[in-house]
């Protein structure tokens, strides 16, 4: 009986998303929780933050130069923010309560999180350059997980 030839099946390729390629993402492939970035087009995979302490919650600035995540790095959990050009890693906030769950304002400029800092869980707003955070909330249930919205005030007042 004659021996079969094999033909090899090609395996289909995604289709790279043109802007879309990079994904940030948490996991704990390292033993506790790290920062990953994904290269979609390439599939290579970088660890953003490498720390012992867990780092999570990590969420693009709009014009995709810097990162803001949640650390506990410093024995409690911080806003931090991780420059995507030059590397550099700068502490956000500095308080004993937990600050978590940042989210970036439409134009890169502030940064909503969440904290207890005042003995609740309140939404809180803070220069993404630096500086005091703002309370936003103040009720004796939690409030937590802000959202920017995408639009400006002033666009959603006209309607545009």
């Amino acid at each position: 009986m004659p021996t079969p030839t094999l033909t090899p099946t090609p395996t289909p390729t995604p289709t790279p998303l043109p802007g879309l390629s990079l994904i940030v993402f948490e996991t704990t492939r390292d033993g506790n929780a790290e920062i990953y970035l994904l290269d979609t087009d390439s599939g290579d995979l970088t660890n953003l933050t490498l720390n012992p302490a867990e780092d999570r919650a990590p969420v693009w600035r709009p014009d995709g130069s810097a990162l803001a995540f949640e650390s506990h790095r410093d024995g409690n959990w911080e806003i931090y923010l991780l420059d995507l050009t030059s590397g550099a890693l700068s502490r956000l906030t500095d308080d004993l309560a937990y600050d978590g769950a940042p989210a970036w304002s439409p134009d890169g400029n502030h940064i909503a999180f969440e904290s207890y800092r005042d003995g609740n869980l309140e939404i809180y707003v803070v220069p993404a350059a630096g500086g005091q955070p703002r309370r936003l909330t103040e009720n004796e249930a939690g409030d937590y997980g802000p959202a920017w919205s995408p639009a400006s005030p002033e666009a959603a007042q006209t309607g545009s």
